[in-house]
């Protein structure tokens, strides 16, 4: 059951009017299972109910979707009579918050006896058997400090001698562009499909037909996953995968309505599943000089790339090579291709040797047409994370106040910096209640931003100083963008206001 069903199942009944009550303590063992995504007001009330728990998880895979922000969360907490020191320095960093970074295995893994490496909470499970050690190793150097120990032998992979285990390859054209919420690259979406088309039928015939065993033989729609940061995107590469079905020779031997025998979709979807052939599109193109949500979710890079159990093939634009946190990683774990354009030949990954033609006589067929059509995102979420409010006006003359020390220089957002310049001493007098909104609607006026309440955008000029738009993601899997300012532009604002100019 999840956290939500358990009140249900261990509530005691009440007569009408009378408060809720439940059986504490009539657990003997509960066990929870990816506690890393659960939020710990969700979890804590389920914990008491037991008289002891067993808490699994990976806080360094998918978080909780929290209900609170970290500043929303530490003023309810104030105003419980809770000090911020001690929000901060304890409860923060024990996991007993509402808000980020907490989550039910943060509050476990402190409360536990037991502590691994630098005393880490918890225990490890260091022992890794799911992915080739090329593929896992990326992960390991990204998130675990290298202390994940790969217990798969490389030559235990059907693919092995034949394609590395962990491939990039350069989609020349590769552009991106908005789609209401989420974003696109219809460039490497073909080239995935194109890939797909081409290698299925091979794939298949290794991993099913040429296998004796029955429990050994993997089905049609258990053999190739996709995933993509964006929805939007999965629902374009799932899209291109018809198209290329519909257009490929009879003798491709393909399974009917290919689309759907191929899981496409974010980590999210695909979280606790595997594929012995994962393919990923990075979605950031050409014309997107960093790759904001993918470097700022290294905990979803973590679940799309292990979910591979034999390939991992990066779909990627060239300038996405080496290029920020998680690429630089991914540099040195993966074989890099490329490919011309979408358009170029299809890509063949290796060869694999022809099943019987009996055992293939009726195995698959072409792809029938269908007429599903992609729908357009709806953007409901406003692109910033910040309260929209109307704007204060700014005498010229208002005085400057002393500044008893610089903002720190740390990237943020509007709040974060908003709250770095009251503690410095900064703000006017005037501006003591200021909001994000508020200098939303100012940065506007001086040509940081563009767009209006909601919609907010950095403007050409801005962007290339440092404001950067990051990718979040919300409950259903949809993302919104949050802008976050770079140091360099936070001193250029900060000039800027105390010149009375913002």
């Amino acid at each position: 059951m999840t956290v939500y069903q358990v009140p249900k199942y261990f509530g005691l009944h009440k007569g009408r009017g009378e408060p809720k009550a439940f059986d504490v303590g009539r657990i003997d063992l509960l066990i929870v299972d990816e506690a890393g995504q659960v939020d710990t007001p969700l979890g804590l009330p389920a914990i008491a109910l037991a008289q002891r728990a067993l808490v699994v998880g990976d806080e360094k895979q998918l978080a909780p979707v929290w209900a609170l922000d970290e500043e929303t969360d530490r003023e309810i907490a104030e105003g419980a009579g809770i000090e911020t020191g001690e929000w901060t320095d304890d409860l923060r960093e024990r996991g007993i918050t509402a808000s980020a970074p907490s989550s039910l295995m943060r509050a476990a893994s402190h409360a536990s006896r037991w502590s691994f490496g630098d005393d880490e909470p918890g225990l490890l499970l260091r022992e890794h058997f799911r992915c080739h050690p090329d593929i896992i190793g990326f992960s390991n150097e990204l998130l675990y400090d290298g202390l994940l120990e790969p217990k798969r032998p490389a030559d235990k992979s059907l693919l092995d001698g034949t394609c590395p285990a962990f491939e990039w390859i350069d989609v020349a054209d590769s552009e991106d562009s908005r789609r209401g919420s989420s974003r696109v690259n219809v460039p490497e979406a073909k080239a995935i499909a194109a890939l797909i088309v081409e290698n299925c039928a091979s794939f298949y015939a290794l991993y099913h037909h040429q296998q004796k065993e029955p429990d050994k033989k993997v089905s049609e729609a258990e053999l190739i996953g996709v995933v993509t940061p964006f929805r939007a995107q999965a629902d374009v590469i799932t899209e291109e995968i018809r198209k290329a079905a519909r257009a490929a020779h009879p003798d491709a031997d393909l399974p009917t309505n290919l689309a759907t025998k191929i899981t496409v979709g974010t980590a999210h979807r695909l979280q606790g599943a595997e594929r012995p052939i994962i393919l990923f599109s990075a979605v950031y193109g050409n014309n997107s000089a960093q790759a904001g949500f993918i470097d700022k979710n290294p905990e979803l890079m973590n679940v799309a790339v292990s979910r591979a159990k034999d390939l991992l093939v990066v779909f990627a634009s060239p300038i996405r090579w080496d290029n920020g946190k998680i690429f630089g990683v991914m540099s040195r774990y993966a074989e890099r291709a490329e490919v011309e354009s979408s358009a170029a030949e299809d890509p063949v990954l290796h060869e694999v040797p022809p099943a019987a033609d009996e055992q293939r006589a009726d195995a698959s067929k072409i792809d029938q047409p269908d007429t599903d059509q992609i729908g357009s995102v709806e953007s409901t979420t406003p692109t910033s994370d910040v309260l929209q409010t109307d704007a204060t006006t700014q005498g010229e003359n208002t005085p400057e106040p002393a500044a008893t020390a610089p903002a720190p220089a740390i990237q943020g957002t509007l709040t974060t910096v908003i709250r770095a310049w009251s503690e410095a001493g900064i703000l006017r007098e005037g501006d003591a209640g200021l909001k994000a909104g508020d200098l939303n609607l100012r940065l506007a006026a001086v040509g940081i931003l563009d767009g209006e309440p909601g919609a907010w955008e950095p403007t050409r000029l801005a962007a290339l100083l440092g404001v950067v738009e990051i990718e979040r993601m919300k409950e259903d899997g949809s993302t919104y963008a949050s802008l976050e300012y770079t140091p360099q532009v936070q001193e250029l604002m900060l000039q800027l206001y105390r010149d009375s100019r913002l």
